[in-house]
């Protein structure tokens, strides 16, 4: 992390910026883990000294400690109609990363529709035949009704599904590594890799799909994909 090509990395960068969002809410949580303190949302606290007074934010971050996926229903931040919900759910909540404003920066999924839309990837077919038309639309609808918050992510995630699709990976809890181990129990090197060609053609036609879904859809920010 001391590395300079490390720090000016974007995934990291916020860490040494001082005056970005996430560094200031960063430095925040510290000094609220430090010092077991919780200001009320809103007021102003002096953080260090002979410095100016901080705001305290005015909620928290939604899903902050659920590291599995089973946690989310017990989180305090899950409203079941989250699950329906896509840009306007968000909103009026307020979470996902930014505000009602358009002009105010960056958006983000927030973790429980990142974790759907991993889910909905890893779930696909790994052959053609399989493949319904539910398993497209799906996916579809999700990313057109997050495409004002997220679609950088969405993009991200749909292109990464090509390149190794998420049923061959961890995000299936179905899929078992084939050949891991030869005899012995020893690991093989030369293992034959698994054919992924099938399930690329599948996430091809995801992109297909929502990018003339996106041509016609009268969902605001649509035309973003």
């Amino acid at each position: 992390m001391t590395r300079p090509d490390v720090q000016r990395e974007p995934r990291w960068a916020w860490l040494w910026d001082a005056r970005s969002a996430g560094g200031v809410y960063y430095r925040y949580r510290l000094w609220e883990m430090m010092t077991s303190s919780t200001p009320p949302s809103g007021r102003y606290v002096p953080l260090f000294e002979d410095s100016a007074a901080w705001k305290a934010p005015e909620s928290g971050l939604p899903f902050e400690f659920v590291t599995r996926l089973d946690e989310f229903v017990e989180d305090p931040a899950y409203n079941s109609s989250d699950d329906e919900e896509g840009d306007s759910g968000d909103e009026a909540a307020g979470r996902g990363g930014g505000n009602g404003n358009d002009d105010e920066g960056p958006r983000y999924l927030n973790p429980l529709a990142r974790a759907k839309l991993t889910h909905l990837l890893a779930r696909l077919p790994t052959t053609t035949g399989k493949l319904r038309k539910g398993d497209v639309a799906r996916v579809t609808a999700f990313a057109i009704t997050h495409a004002g918050r997220g679609a950088d992510e969405v993009v991200e995630a749909l292109v990464s599904n090509v390149a190794r699709p998420y049923a061959f990976t961890s995000a299936n809890p179905s899929y078992r590594p084939a050949g891991d181990k030869g005899e012995g129990g020893e690991r093989k090197e030369d293992v034959e890799k698994e054919d992924t060609s099938a399930a690329t053609l599948n996430a091809l036609h995801l992109i297909s799909s929502l990018l003339s879904s996106c041509s016609t859809s009268r969902i605001r920010h649509a035309w973003r994909y």
